[in-house]
């Protein structure tokens, strides 16, 4: 059950029917369906699943509905809320299930689940129990086993003090195509300062340590920004002020030789430490404010180290079906080399 859309194939191991029908409507759904039938079960089952998938990731692409991580920091995730969710899932009960109910004792559901703590929410685990009934192939017995990199969509069903519960639509293992398509979901819509063309100037063969950082201590954000601007050819630096979304905005910025819209949100030295989600307002929402802007490539700057939970919610924004963005963060260590390395510090 594979298909090609925007950049990336879905291969699902459990699609809801039922679900996806009424989601979707059963009449969009049987536009999907084949106008020949056939009298194979297995063939129609099949022409039913692939169907149902084509119809689903129209109607994602549609819908665009928020992934899991954005609705925690926009502080909209409550029980029946629609969300994605793509990263490491871990899967358990499935065998255990399988051999129950073959000798007629009942068991719980297998279920996948997801660690959610950085996310700086109270419920740090996302639980997903589900029917093997609607499991798409043999294949899905292995590939809902231990670990794995998942993309689900689901309903929020419950919200208990440290875990969120929720119903799938569908579960999925979403592959790369870069031949139709940037090829960048598996890096989770990221890209880093050495695909962009503007620091193609930057050596990164000379290693840097902490004690380094310790010159854009005294660098104030206002000249960084200005830098940057030089640095990309952007001509307009605009004034600091309470309501923006971003610090800089421009045009030029190019990556594979070509230009790509961009947003800056810039972290000066006020606060010389980690970066943390406490530090981009309150619960992250200055990455909410800032994949506010028409931009397609959110670049996040910060003059220090930047901690694992900034890029879980960036990566959280990026991932949105529908309206996937990319994203570049910029800590200390590569802001030291491409200010050095394009002459504006010392």
């Amino acid at each position: 059950m594979e298909e090609l859309t925007a950049g990336f194939n879905l291969t699902c191991w459990y699609l809801n029917l039922r679900r996806v029908a009424e989601l979707v409507g059963a009449r969009e759904l049987a536009r999907e369906l084949p106008a020949n039938g056939s009298h194979d079960d297995h063939w129609q089952r099949l022409m039913q699943l692939a169907a149902a998938k084509r119809a689903l990731v129209s109607w994602l692409h549609t819908s665009r509905v928020d992934t899991l991580g954005q609705t925690i920091v926009a502080k909209t995730l409550k029980p029946g809320r629609l969300f994605t969710h793509f990263g490491d899932f871990y899967c358990k009960g499935l065998p255990t299930y399988v051999y129950a109910r073959r000798a007629g004792r009942s068991v719980d559901r297998p279920l996948v689940y997801a660690k959610l703590a950085d996310y700086g929410a109270e419920q740090d685990q996302l639980r997903v129990p589900y029917d093997p009934v609607h499991l798409t192939s043999q294949s899905a017995y292995a590939e809902l086993s231990g670990r794995r990199r998942l993309l689900l969509f689901g309903l929020v069903t419950d919200l208990e003090q440290q875990t969120v519960l929720a119903s799938p639509y569908a579960i999925a293992s979403l592959v790369d195509d870069p031949f139709f398509g940037e090829g960048r979901w598996l890096a989770h819509r990221e890209v880093f300062i050495d695909e962009i063309s503007n620091f193609a100037r930057v050596d990164k063969s000379v290693p840097l340590h902490m004690d380094d950082l310790e010159i854009l201590r005294a660098i104030p954000e206002k000249r960084i920004k200005q830098a940057f601007a030089l640095i990309i050819g952007e001509p307009v630096v605009p004034r600091d002020w309470g309501g923006e979304r971003s610090d800089l905005y421009s045009t030029m910025v190019r990556m594979r030789g070509e230009r790509i819209s961009t947003a800056f949100a810039l972290k000066g030295p006020a606060r010389f430490e980690p970066l943390k989600l406490s530090g981009l307002g309150k619960n992250g929402d200055q990455i909410d404010r800032l994949f506010s802007e028409p931009a397609d490539l959110l670049v996040l700057q910060h003059c220090h180290v930047i901690d694992k939970s900034v890029r879980s919610v960036m990566r959280a924004y990026a991932e949105r079906i529908g309206a996937p963005r990319l994203f570049c963060l910029i800590d200390g260590f590569d802001t030291l080399r491409i200010l050095r390395d394009s002459n504006k510090t010392p």
